[in-house]
């Protein structure tokens, strides 16, 4: 085709074809006229573009070798240079350069997407964002060097400078992870489905997968590790290997570096834990001086060392505490529940609390409206008579001496009523409280023989 020489040193040329554009040595040179509504301007852009419609393409070999994709924006050198697919837009030096069937990518920056050959819906904004990326798709890389070593990975998000800088999967897989800012998943190999949003978030983390971080420093140091959840500045700063940790609250769970399924909800949570596993802290300070405890769980602001109860290194305790943090009940690791402050709380009223064999707390009660079946006693003084009073010491009560009665002696009187048993059906303890009936029935077994003895007296006397 003749070319026209243009004021200002520039060749232009005459494109065939409805509404094209063409200033430029060899712009457009190629076009048919069927193409309609492209614009070329700069040396050799899209040179190559024969039947193709509404492109643009801006700079020196821009969209050069275009032959009939269509609704592409080149701008910029050799930007969009190799492809045939459509609507794409790059701008910037080598923007694109490589692309080659792909459609629907956005590559906005000095070398974003310049890899790409088929990888389609991709969007890379910044200086070699996403620059790597060749065949994976529906990826996004906002911020200089973001996602720049990605090739084939898949619905992968990185905002921010060097955010999933280095992450490479070996295959096309839809690998599902979100990085926000500077930084964040920097290190991420072939990790998936991780989110990870604020700087330095999920920093050094290699091929941990399913980890979510939210906040500054959040999850940093993570390496390996997989399923935790971080959220707060410096939440689970520490954590290399452990997995599935919940962290939520500034420096939540900060010291943890192999521990496992803990949960810290709060600011300083659980900040001391370091191998520790299965802890749960519910509160700002909760477990805060704790070190290397497992299976505790805290809720308030109690932390590990207040009002007289030091858990520090304990574990299995369960503590509820009150704003200020001093526990007000807590079961020890043996089960046993303690509240302090109930000791105070006297009645003169008789016990009404009962232990039963399977630990659960009741009320004892007398009154007929809670009883059925009720039928007068027929043991009496001559069963009493069988009993044995001793005196003991208890295993666990030290030199203290208490009086009472053997529960397998109650037993073997027939005085089964009075019983308590084990789940194995053996006498365990005994209801003193409801002996007194049985006290009443001898005393007025006892009586009825007084009061006939003192008549017969009577009458001999007389």
């Amino acid at each position: 085709m003749a070319l026209t020489k243009v004021t200002g040193g520039l060749l232009g040329n005459l494109p065939t074809g409805t509404g094209n554009v063409a200033v430029g040595d060899t712009a457009l040179d190629s076009i048919e006229s069927g193409g309609t509504g492209n614009v070329a301007i700069g040396s050799a852009a899209g040179t190559a573009l024969t039947v193709g419609d509404e492109s643009v393409a801006v700079g020196f070999e821009a969209l050069m070798t275009a032959t009939t994709g269509a609704e592409n924006v080149g701008v910029g050198y050799r930007a969009l240079k190799l492809t045939t697919g459509n609507s794409n837009v790059a701008v910037g030096k080598n923007a694109l350069a490589t692309n080659s069937s792909a459609s629907n990518n956005t590559a906005v920056g000095t070398n974003a997407l310049t890899a790409n050959t088929t990888g389609s819906s991709n969007v890379a904004v910044g200086s070699a964002a996403g620059d790597a990326i060749t065949t994976g798709n529906t990826n996004v890389a906002i911020g200089a060097n973001a996602m720049t070593t990605n090739t084939v990975g898949d619905r992968n998000v990185a905002v921010g400078h060097a955010a999933l800088a280095l992450y490479i999967p070996s295959s096309n897989e839809d690998s599902y992870n979100v990085a926000v800012g500077y930084n964040a998943l920097y290190t991420d190999t072939t990790g998936k489905n991780n989110t990870a949003v604020g700087g330095n978030a999920l920093l050094l983390n290699t091929t941990g997968s399913a980890n979510t971080a939210v906040g500054t420093g959040a999850s940093d140091a993570s390496t390996t590790a997989s399923y935790n959840t971080a959220v707060g500045f410096e939440a689970l700063t520490a954590n290399t290997t452990g997995t599935e940790n919940v962290a939520i609250g500034v420096a939540a769970l900060k010291g943890v570096t192999t521990g496992y399924e803990n949960i810290g909800i709060g600011r300083n949570t659980g900040e001391g834990i370091t191998t520790g596993f299965r802890n749960t802290f519910i509160g700002d300070d909760a477990g805060y001086l704790i070190t290397g405890g497992n299976n505790n769980t805290i809720i308030g602001r109690y932390t590990g060392n207040n009002g007289g109860l030091d858990i520090r290194t304990a574990s299995n305790y369960i503590v509820l505490s009150d704003g200020d943090g001093n526990p007000r009940v807590h079961i020890d690791s043996n089960g046993y529940i303690y509240s302090p402050s109930t000791y105070g709380l006297t009645t003169g009223g008789a016990a009404n609390m009962f232990i039963a064999t399977d630990g659960s707390f009741q009320r004892s009660t007398s009154s007929l409206r809670y009883k059925n079946t009720v039928e007068d006693a027929t043991h009496g003084l001559t069963e009493l008579l069988t009993l044995r009073s001793v005196t003991y010491k208890g295993n666990n009560d030290g030199e203290t001496v208490f009086g009472g009665l053997i529960a397998e002696e109650v037993h073997d009187a027939g005085l089964t009523e009075f019983v308590q048993y084990a789940e194995d059906g053996t006498p365990d303890a005994l209801a003193y409280g409801n002996m007194v009936s049985l006290c009443i029935k001898a005393i007025q077994e006892q009586q009825t023989l007084i009061t006939a003895l003192t008549a017969r007296v009577a009458e001999l006397e007389g």
